[in-house]
């Protein structure tokens, strides 16, 4: 089997009970308590089924491998609850149908005896090893334009499960972070990707 492992030595797999439809509607996986600069070098995300979870659809089994994704972004999440979390964004996935390892309990062959975190960091060499029978079969699809409606939707059910006195407010994609707050979590992030002081980064916009 011949792949491109490229720099990115390392990939992600996540334990979710999100359902294939939400992952390929939202274009990620989310929210996670992550190390945003390790987690966007990775080459793949693969999203295995957390079944026992009450809002997890039963179309896929405990374990089970759902999809994998490519091409991959890290940025803060969508949902206004999950504050200091962030989503693995992909521009290309698969489903994991071909794989026949992906069939089994693929987390628990990942994640060994301790199931508690539900993120695991996988040497990419080894996990295309693991999926080895239907990898190379794998047609991946590029993401389709993320369906905000949707995703807020789901979000509100879920919220309103883990906070029965949730309160839903009316949904403005432009009001999750402010723009001063873009610009400095963008200056953050480029300081520690350049190893430089923020204080050195400048960030002019042309209008």
């Amino acid at each position: 089997m011949e792949t491109n492992y490229e720099d990115n030595t390392e990939s992600i797999v996540v334990f979710t009970h999100k359902s294939h439809q939400f992952l390929t509607k939202l274009n990620a996986t989310c929210s996670w308590v992550i190390n945003p600069h390790r987690a966007k070098k990775c080459k793949y995300v693969v999203c295995t089924r957390n079944a026992l979870h009450e809002l997890a659809d039963e179309d896929y089994l405990h374990g089970q491998g759902v999809i994998i994704g490519r091409n991959l972004r890290v940025s803060p999440t969508l949902n206004p609850m999950d504050e200091d979390r962030y989503m693995i964004e992909f521009g290309e996935y698969a489903s994991l149908d071909t794989c026949s390892a992906a069939e089994d309990d693929l987390w628990g062959e990942i994640s060994g005896k301790s199931r508690r975190m539900p993120v695991r960091y996988i040497n990419t060499t080894l996990l295309t090893m693991i999926l080895n029978d239907g990898f190379d079969d794998l047609e991946w699809r590029s993401v389709p334009k993320r369906d905000e409606e949707y995703v807020q939707s789901q979000y509100v059910v879920e919220n309103k499960y883990n906070h029965p006195d949730y309160e839903i407010e009316p949904w403005n994609p432009r009001s999750r972070n402010s723009f001063t707050e873009s610009i400095d979590r963008a200056k953050k992030d480029l300081a520690e990707d350049l190893d430089v002081l923020e204080e050195n980064i400048e960030i002019i916009i042309k209008g």
